[in-house]
Formats: C-alpha cells, sequence, structure tokens
C-alpha cells in the first residue's frame, strides 16, 4: 500500500446485526507505527481499538495466522484465525474456522457528478473467506455483483454466500451513499436488518471507476452468522 495515513475498518468474529456497533471498528487517518503494524508478507498484525471497556487501544495478533491476504496501492485485507490474539488485557482463541475480517485503505470521499457521472459495474476482485459465528463450518466463499451510478451515487448489490453446508444471498439491496457524515466518519454507509448488515467503503484515488469494500454479516440456515470483507473494482460502463 502506497500513503501514510490510512483508513482502517474491522470486524470481530461476534459482528451481528444487533451487535454490529459492539463488533466494528472504525478509525481514520491512522499512520504505521505503534498503533498500526504491516508485516512483510503484507499483512496487519496490529490495529487501533476503539472499546474503551477493553482497557486497550490495539488489537493484535499474537501467535495465530493471518489468511486471505491481499491488495494493492489502494487497499489491504486479511483475516486473523487459527492462534491467539489480545483485544485486552487477557488472550482471546480463534479456530481455524473463526474470523476477525479487516481492510486497511486510502479513503475515497465521493460526491455525485450529474453532468460526467456514469453507471458503473462493479467486479469482485478479492475478498476474505466468509467464517461462522459459531467457530465450526470450515470458512466458505462469496462472489456477487455491485452497481454504482456516480451521477447520483445510488448502489445496488447482491451478495452469494457458503459457509459449511449452508448457503445464503444478501440482496439484492439498493440505496444510497449518503454526501455528508456517515456512522463511522467516513464516506461510507451502512445497511442493516434482523438478518443483515452491510458496511459500504468507497476506496482509493480514482473517483471515476473507484473501488468498494463490503464488510458484510448474514444470518445463515445453521451456522450462525456469516461474516466477511469483498473488494469491489467499478470500471465498465452501463449503458
Amino acid at each position: 500500500m502506497n500513503g501514510s495515513d490510512y483508513a482502517v475498518v474491522w470486524f470481530d468474529k461476534s459482528f451481528t446485526p444487533i451487535r454490529s456497533s459492539l463488533a466494528v471498528a472504525a478509525f481514520e487517518g491512522v499512520p504505521l507505527g505503534a498503533m498500526l503494524v504491516r508485516e512483510e508478507s503484507g499483512a496487519f498484525s496490529k490495529m487501533p481499538n476503539k472499546y474503551a471497556f477493553l482497557n486497550t487501544d490495539v488489537i493484535r495478533m499474537h501467535n495465530g495466522t493471518i489468511d486471505d491476504i491481499s491488495g494493492n496501492g489502494e487497499y489491504a485485507i486479511g483475516r486473523w484465525t487459527n492462534g491467539l490474539y489480545y483485544a485486552n488485557t487477557s488472550p482471546q482463541t480463534l479456530t481455524s474456522a473463526d474470523g476477525i475480517h479487516y481492510v486497511v485503505y486510502q479513503k475515497l470521499l465521493l460526491a455525485a457528478d450529474a453532468t460526467n457521472g456514469r453507471k458503473l459495474q462493479c467486479r469482485l476482485q478479492n475478498s476474505t473467506k466468509p467464517t461462522s459465528s459459531n467457530g465450526v463450518a470450515a470458512p466458505g466463499t462469496v462472489s456477487g455483483t455491485v452497481t454504482l451510478d456516480t451521477r447520483t451515487l445510488a448502489f445496488s448489490f447482491t451478495l452469494n454466500l457458503a459457509v459449511g453446508a449452508d448457503s445464503a444471498t444478501i440482496g439484492p439491496m439498493t440505496a444510497t451513499l449518503p454526501a455528508s457524515t456517515t456512522w463511522w466518519s467516513l464516506n461510507s454507509t451502512m445497511l442493516g436488518s434482523d438478518k443483515t448488515s452491510v458496511a459500504l467503503l468507497p476506496i482509493g484515488t480514482d473517483s471515476e471507476s473507484p473501488t468498494l469494500a463490503l464488510g458484510y454479516t448474514a444470518q445463515m440456515p445453521t451456522v450462525g452468522y456469516a461474516n466477511g470483507v469483498a473488494i469491489f473494482k467499478c470500471d465498465q460502463v452501463v449503458l
């Protein structure tokens, strides 16, 4: 990744629509250093933590594995799994079926462009493997489609999840990116229901063909909630 200061969002394994405000941490303007540590592999092993009741200002991987590492100069994603991590003074355990999903990125502030904007199809570029909240089912797969109209900032998406023997579809959902400060002071939006929550994060420096990160949780038939992060590149014009 390029740059010196980043936005950071991570989703712990208890991220559900009901607990979304307690299970998501979001920060802006974080430099690499004591609160944000990047390994030689490109994975991030320490990130800021906003929860005062946890008596710490960071969350850090101790002796586990960081899987699903991918990214470019604009973002990095990954999933902590299979080991110990610290979110307070005591170690917490992750099984190989667990996941703390993160995205570290350059924030993109989008503005509607009624004159030169376009409707764009967004292709899945990278993702973490979705994991279940019960920590039993093996990590699964995600696919999906997103459209974004930069004339109005209206978007729609569908995500298809498979975790263990379960499958589920999020969407189709339609909404509009807000033009002002949002839930976590980023140019993003969060949709919620009793079974689904999705955080949409614009990424990078290219407002004409933006990159979007979707952090999601969805209720599955038997394995609890499935969580993950998916990255979409919006660069195909819809005529």
